[in-house]
């Protein structure tokens, strides 16, 4: 997974973190949310960076068709707005990119 992928979703840097994700994106939250990229996009617009952050990415697999590809891997959660101990969770997801999307980063200038 992209660095610049994660770092976009924790600072809800929305622009950034929407090309990474495929116009045809689907996908469900750990919860069983039905998840289109604009559903996506709103629910990061709409959820304060405090509230959720991701990192220790681990366990990627890549299933490549044509011009796109199915990613499936592991995350960690941390959770905030709890006056105790932030809640952490491994949480199993996937998302769908497409060939464009996933060579973002091998354009961008250093």
């Amino acid at each position: 997974m992209s660095e610049t992928w994660l770092d976009a979703f924790n600072h809800r840097e929305l622009e950034v973190f929407a090309r990474y994700v495929a116009d045809d994106f689907i996908g469900s939250t750990d919860d069983g949310i039905f998840m289109t990229k604009a559903r996506l996009l709103k629910r990061l617009a709409t959820h304060p960076a405090e509230q959720e952050q991701r990192g220790d990415v681990r366990d990627v697999r890549v299933h490549v068709d044509g011009d796109s590809a199915i990613v499936n891997y592991l995350v960690t959660v941390t959770e905030g707005g709890f006056e105790s101990e932030p809640p952490v969770l491994p949480v199993s997801t996937h998302g769908m990119f497409s060939e464009e999307e996933r060579n973002l980063d091998r354009h961008r200038s250093p």
